[in-house]
């Protein structure tokens, strides 16, 4: 088509929906209705082909399917007008968003980098692939939709990915003898999830190889009282076990 915008785009949502055209920012003013830009976070989020129902379901589920339909067409004109007239395709009434061979989604970025670093033999090798999977993260999956149900599988498993991610680095940093890094790291999956029992037990392991055995103690403490006051459960037993450890000062022993 003449005049067609051909230029790689860059869809960004970690950390927040965000679009670049050829590096450049796309201002959000651009969409006009934001429920154009709803409609190609939701596209994003389930690649392949969805059926016009489940766009209607999720955005206009009190509207008579006319009337929906109608509002879908609108905002998929306006997606088109933003993008490219190509990148939503329609067939026997399910919509696609095409991405270009020079496209790019941050989110398959990540999953791709991940699962490379995670493959990875151990080794100098498998952490620096670890450290650059781990930078591709740039925050929480969506965060506008957190509480769409048409997000949630999606999101989950972005974090859980994420969580394995971080708990093989800092386990590979403590194996070569980085524990501040390890450390370090066990903290990131904490912030993630403060009931993350692995990555209190990895948190008690740094101090503890650090020679800092009180705040190691201190971490136990803390993981008790998330536990008991969030969901009513004590430790479980490895967490315990790596708490006698600690207090029988047998530091060698700790392992998380």
């Amino acid at each position: 088509m003449d005049g067609e915008i051909t230029a790689p785009l860059q869809y960004g949502v970690l950390g927040g929906f965000r679009l670049t055209r050829d590096g450049a920012a796309v201002d959000a003013a651009a969409w006009e209705r934001p429920m154009a830009a709803r409609v190609v976070r939701f596209l994003l989020v389930h690649r392949g082909f969805v059926a016009e129902d489940r766009l209607l379901e999720a955005f206009w589920p009190d509207r008579e399917p006319a009337a929906g339909r109608r509002c879908l067409a609108v905002s998929v004109s306006r997606c088109r007008a933003v993008l490219r007239q190509a990148a939503v395709i329609v067939h026997e009434r399910s919509y696609r968003l095409v991405l270009d061979q020079l496209d790019s989604l941050d989110s398959e970025l990540f999953e791709a980098a991940a699962t490379v670093a995670l493959e990875r033999t151990p080794g100098a090798g498998r952490i620096a692939a670890l450290e650059r999977a781990t930078a591709l993260w740039t925050g929480e999956p969506l965060p506008e939709d957190r509480y769409a149900d048409w997000t949630r599988e999606w999101r989950d498993a972005l974090m859980d990915r994420h969580r394995e991610l971080l708990a093989a680095l800092s386990d590979a940093y403590a194996e070569t003898g980085e524990h501040g890094a390890a450390l370090r790291t066990a903290r990131l999956m904490l912030g993630a999830d403060s009931l993350d029992e692995g990555a209190h037990r990895r948190v008690m392991a740094g101090y503890a190889a650090l020679g800092r055995r009180s705040r190691a103690l201190e971490q136990f403490l803390r993981c008790r009282r998330e536990l008991v006051d969030s969901v009513g459960i004590e430790p479980d037993r490895e967490t315990a076990a790596l708490h006698a450890r600690i207090l029988a000062g047998d530091v060698a022993g700790v392992a998380a």
